[in-house]
C-alpha cells in the first residue's frame, strides 16, 4: 500500500473512533435528558394536585361563610318580626289597658251617683219615718228606692271588684309581653353586634367591586384599605371578600368610611393566604 493509502486508512480509523465517542455521549445526554424530563413532568402533576386540593378547600370555606351569613341573616328578619309582633301586641294591650281605666272611671262615677241615691234615699226615709201618720205610703216608696240603690250599688262594687281583677291580669301580660319584648330586643341587639352591621344594612347591601390598596397585619387580625367609600355607597358595617383571581383569600368588615376609601378589620381569614395590596374585593361574589 502507498504511503497516501495508508494514511488515508489511518484518518479513516481516527474518524470511525471519533464519530463513535460523540454517538456514545449523545446517547448518554439523550437518557439524562429524559430523566429530568420524567422527573419534572411528576413534579409537576404533583404540584397541580396540591393547588387542585387548596382551591377545593377554599370553596368549601367560603361556601360555609355564605351559609353561616344567610343563616345571620336569617336570624336577625326572625327576631325583627318578632320584635313586630310583640310592639302590636303592647300597644293593643296598652289600648285596652285605657278602655278598661274609662271602664273604671265610669262605674266610679256611677257608684258616686248610686252612693248618692241612696243618701237621698236615706234621707227621703227619715222624712217619712218622721211623717209616718201623715205619708205610710210616701215612706214605703222611699224604703224600696234605698233597697233599690243598695242593689244597684251592691252590683256595681262586685263589677268593679272583677274589673280590678281584670286589670290586675292585663297588668301581668302587660309586664310579660315587655318582658318578652325586651329579650327578643336583646338577641337582636346581639346578632347585629356578632355581625358587625345594621338591620338596614345587611338585607340590601349593594353589589361593589373594588381593590385592596394596603393590608396590615401588625395588629391581629390585619387591617385593609380599599379604594372605594362613601362616594360609592360603602358603609360602616359592610362586608368585603377578597380574592385575586381564584384565590379565595378571606372576608373582611367595614370599620371606617371616607370619601373615596375605606378600611376594613379581617374578619374571616383564610389558612396560609395573606391579603395583599392589588387583590380584588367584591361585597357579593
Amino acid at each position: 500500500m502507498s504511503p497516501i493509502g495508508r494514511i488515508f486508512s489511518v484518518l479513516n480509523l481516527f474518524l470511525a473512533a471519533l464519530f463513535l465517542s460523540w454517538a456514545a455521549m449523545a446517547l448518554s445526554s439523550a437518557d439524562s435528558f429524559k430523566q429530568q424530563l420524567e422527573t419534572a413532568n411528576n413534579e409537576h402533576a404533583a404540584e397541580v394536585e396540591r393547588l387542585e386540593g387548596e382551591k377545593s378547600a377554599a370553596e368549601t370555606a367560603r361556601s360555609e361563610a355564605v351559609a353561616l351569613s344567610d343563616r345571620l341573616n336569617n336570624q336577625l328578619a326572625e327576631r325583627t318580626n318578632d320584635r313586630d309582633r310583640l310592639q302590636n301586641e303592647v300597644a293593643e294591650l296598652e289600648r285596652q289597658h285605657s278602655e278598661v281605666r274609662t271602664t273604671m272611671e265610669r262605674l266610679s262615677n256611677s257608684v258616686d251617683t248610686a252612693n248618692s241615691s241612696r243618701d237621698d234615699a236615706t234621707n227621703a226615709h227619715l222624712a217619712a219615718v218622721e211623717a209616718k201618720n201623715a205619708a205610710e205610703q210616701e215612706a214605703g216608696e222611699a224604703l224600696a228606692a234605698k233597697q233599690a240603690a243598695e242593689t244597684v250599688a251592691a252590683d256595681l262594687r262586685a263589677e268593679i271588684a272583677s274589673l280590678k281583677s281584670q286589670l290586675a291580669g292585663k297588668n301581668e301580660n302587660l309586664v310579660a309581653l315587655r318582658n318578652e319584648l325586651s329579650q327578643k330586643e336583646t338577641e337582636l341587639q346581639t346578632i347585629i353586634d356578632v355581625t358587625g352591621v345594621d338591620a338596614a344594612s345587611i338585607v340590601g347591601m349593594p353589589l361593589i367591586n373594588g381593590v385592596v390598596i394596603e393590608a396590615l397585619y401588625d395588629v391581629e387580625p390585619g387591617l385593609v384599605a380599599i379604594n372605594k367609600g362613601s362616594a360609592d355607597n360603602v358603609k360602616r358595617g359592610f362586608t368585603f371578600d377578597i380574592y385575586s383571581g381564584a384565590d379565595y383569600k378571606g372576608r373582611v368588615r367595614v370599620e371606617n368610611v371616607r370619601e373615596n376609601t375605606c378600611t376594613a378589620i379581617v374578619t374571616q381569614p383564610v389558612d396560609g393566604k395573606r391579603i395583599g395590596q392589588g387583590d380584588k374585593a367584591a361585597t357579593r361574589l
